[in-house]
């Protein structure tokens, strides 16, 4: 038990030191991650048609409100556009603006050229292995592994 223990340790070190290299890091494209992610949702729900935002909530496990926020610094950055719907006024649908679609297709370029970094930083074996292992945590989470 003290091996697991000991090893339960250095998981939580190593994922502790990624994440504080991630927030130390600035964000792409001046965007937070949160805004990237309703970025990404919005250009793939509907076919990139107008979407609700409490469709977006769910998608992100979110509040509206916590996307409300987001909705609102994405639109102030011409990024997205809300428009009320025909029928009820009171409805609001989120849809990508021209610089909203150039963005995403940025952090595209971004992510693939990141993720080509890492496959170079760790090599071919080490890039297979840590595949396998992601899609074995993704596995694991996805049966109820992880409850917080």
């Amino acid at each position: 038990m003290g091996n697991q223990n000991e090893l339960i340790d250095q998981l939580e070190a190593a994922l502790t030191s990624i994440r504080q290299a991630k927030t130390s890091a600035p964000p792409a494209n001046g965007l937070r991650m949160p805004e990237q992610h309703i970025l990404w949702i919005v250009a793939a729900m509907n076919n990139g048609e107008p979407v609700m935002p409490s469709d977006i909530a769910k998608r992100l496990n979110v509040t509206s409100a916590a996307v409300t926020h987001h909705l609102t610094s994405l639109e102030d950055r011409g990024l997205i556009a809300r428009t009320s719907t025909t029928d009820d006024r009171r409805l609001l649908l989120v849809s990508l603006t021209k610089e909203g679609k150039t963005a995403v297709e940025d952090s595209k370029k971004q992510m693939r050229a990141t993720m080509a970094g890492l496959v170079n930083f760790l090599g071919e074996d080490d890039s297979r292995t840590l595949t396998a292992l992601v899609h074995k945590i993704s596995q694991y989470v996805a049966e109820g592994g992880l409850h917080a």
